[in-house]
């Protein structure tokens, strides 16, 4: 007679709870420092009339990475070093992505906040359509749903 040993790792309930507590409060975080900040730059850069949205984006931009490598030393997150070799494999996205933040300042300070989390949404929108037609990747349908859940929330608000 054999004794069958399994080798999958089942979590206890405690765990599995406190797995997606972690996760829901993560989401929540996020929601809220996106939010907040988008209220801060939008006070900054039309009530106090801040001159350079540029100055704030560099900023922002400095006080992530600070952030990011001092949760690095204290090892409450780990990611990989620098490698000098990243930025020209991946070239045009740094690019790209300093223009989207710069350009996404420079709108915060000329348009409306409702319009701008208009436009914001559609980003989203747009990056999926893109996704699908240029790398052929199909998505759930319940991301389809959420994503137009949010357009159509960010246009109601927006009337």
């Amino acid at each position: 007679m054999k004794m069958q040993v399994s080798t999958s790792v089942s979590l206890p309930d405690s765990e599995q709870v406190h797995s997606r507590l972690v996760k829901v409060l993560s989401a929540m975080f996020y929601a809220a420092s996106s939010f907040l900040i988008i209220l801060v730059n939008k006070n900054i850069l039309t009530n106090y009339r801040f001159p350079s949205y540029l100055f704030l984006g560099i900023c922002q931009m400095a006080t992530t990475i600070l952030v990011l490598y001092t949760a690095k030393l204290t090892q409450t997150i780990s990611f990989p070093d620098f490698d000098r070799n990243i930025p020209y494999k991946i070239f045009p996205l740094p690019l790209l992505y300093v223009g989207n933040h710069v350009t996404g300042l420079a709108s915060t300070k000329k348009l409306s906040l409702p319009m701008f989390t208009v436009l914001r949404k559609f980003t989203i929108l747009m990056t999926m359509i893109l996704e699908s037609r240029l790398l052929r990747k199909s998505f759930p349908h319940s991301v389809v749903l959420c994503v137009t859940g949010m357009i159509l929330g960010a246009l109601i608000a927006a009337w």
